[in-house]
């Protein structure tokens, strides 16, 4: 079985599934193509494909766990407020357009 890698639309074709393989599609062996589907999978790392030597280049990405549940609280309190403008901001509320006034209250 041979794996081939096509960059242009990042996709992937093995020759025993495949019948029209494009023939720009560059042939990996089989290490690159686990390697690839293990770092995707961590979603640890970014990615590109290098034509000249012909392989994955991967970039190891930061995730910062408390930086993204710090966004979350932060958009979910947003909501809250916006949801609850109606009940404390009459006035406010009054001058939202009829479609976001029954989008908050439903």
């Amino acid at each position: 079985m041979q794996y081939f890698y096509l960059p242009n639309s990042h996709s992937f074709y093995v020759n025993s599934v495949h019948a029209n393989i494009p023939d720009c599609a560059f042939p990996i062996n089989d290490q690159q193509h686990a390697e690839f589907f293990d770092k995707q999978a961590s979603g640890k790392y970014a990615w590109a494909f290098d034509t000249e030597a012909k392989g994955f280049i991967y970039t190891e990405i930061a995730i910062d766990h408390e930086e993204i549940a710090k966004k979350q609280r932060i958009k979910k309190a947003k909501t809250l407020l916006i949801e609850s403008d109606h009940q404390v901001l009459p006035d406010k509320f009054k001058n939202y357009s009829s479609e976001k006034q029954l989008t908050i209250i439903e």
